[in-house]
């Protein structure tokens, strides 16, 4: 039996900037058109003098990773002066690779500027949004399907779509088997060109069984996403790469997240900043501990694990757009 499906999930994501340092110059807002792959789009970035003196020689660079992320023209603006108070919007063009996968990618970028003849120096990242379709296939099959007696109901999932896709549960409907458990899963994240796979024990009651299954998952488009600050950090008691946090929203009760971030980041280094989260998911039970919302990462040119935090610090459970 084989039912397949088509789901479209569109990402739309706002972009977080955030810097290694608190300067003169500071980036006021960051606009990135959504794309898919094999499309152009814009990174249009407004930084802003702030400090008491005027800039001079300010450039501003972005490192696109070519194989994924193409410059189309110059990946680096200049203005020879930025008078204080005052701000400027550069803008750059590039195109998504054809084979790109969907997700949240990082740019590195790099501000040079004198500022009373003496050189400064300030970097961050940008981040991008592709999207593109997963297409998930659903297989099932029933082991030992003798009438009366216990077997084993298998779900296969195959996503041969170029998307992730992310949030995805699992139900099952038949009236033609009794479930000795539950009859549905949460599955999380389905990766493009990966495979998970869900049983279930089960007592047929006929000889050829029909049943449905239904996937739910959430449209990016449809979620909310908040800033909040992580007042714990403590490790998971039952997975070496999970963290648990408490994030604090000051306008509701704190949230306990579970984060597959303990290999990219020391508690010491994530305790206390302003993160982007999620907070309308469903509760889902992570090595038997709940989780109630995700924080919302990005990726890097190497693959590591980017946690977005805000570059300015705004009030708790404040409505990222």
């Amino acid at each position: 039996m084989k039912i397949t499906l088509k789901i479209l999930i569109a990402f739309l994501i706002p972009l977080l900037v955030f810097t290694t340092l608190t300067c003169a110059l500071s980036v006021n807002s960051v606009s990135v058109d959504k794309v898919s792959p094999g499309e152009d789009g814009i990174i249009k970035v407004n930084v802003e003098n702030d400090g008491n003196r005027d800039i001079d020689f300010l450039s501003f660079n972005i490192e696109f990773p070519e194989d994924k992320i193409i410059p189309i023209g110059s990946s680096s603006a200049s203005l020879n002066e930025l008078k204080e108070d005052d701000d400027e919007t550069f803008a750059f063009r590039f195109k998504v690779a054809n084979n790109l996968a969907a997700g949240t990618y990082s740019l590195s970028y790099l501000i040079n500027y004198e500022e009373n003849n003496a050189k400064r120096e300030q970097k961050g990242t940008i981040g991008i949004v592709v999207s593109a379709e997963p297409e998930l296939e659903v297989t099932a099959d029933i082991e030992s399907p003798i009438i009366g007696q216990q077997g084993t109901l298998n779900i296969r999932v195959v996503n041969k779509g170029l998307a992730d896709a992310r949030f995805v549960s699992l139900s099952i409907e038949s009236d033609d088997i009794t479930f000795l458990g539950e009859r549905s899963e949460y599955i999380g994240t389905i990766d493009s060109d990966d495979i998970e796979s869900v049983s279930f024990d089960i007592i047929p009651t006929t000889r050829r069984p029909d049943l449905s299954v239904r996937i739910e998952y959430k449209d990016f488009e449809k979620l909310d996403i908040r800033i909040g600050t992580v007042k714990e950090v403590n490790p998971h008691p039952n997975a070496d790469k999970l963290y648990v946090l408490k994030i604090q929203f000051d306008k509701e009760p704190d949230r306990q997240i579970i984060a597959g971030i303990k290999n990219y980041y020391k508690p010491e280094e994530i305790l206390g900043k302003q993160v982007a989260v999620i907070v309308n998911l469903k509760p889902a039970t992570l090595r038997g501990v709940e989780s109630n919302g995700m924080l919302m990462p990005a990726h890097n040119d190497e693959g590591h694990v980017v946690v977005l935090t805000s570059e300015k610090t705004v009030d708790n459970f404040s409505k990222i757009h």
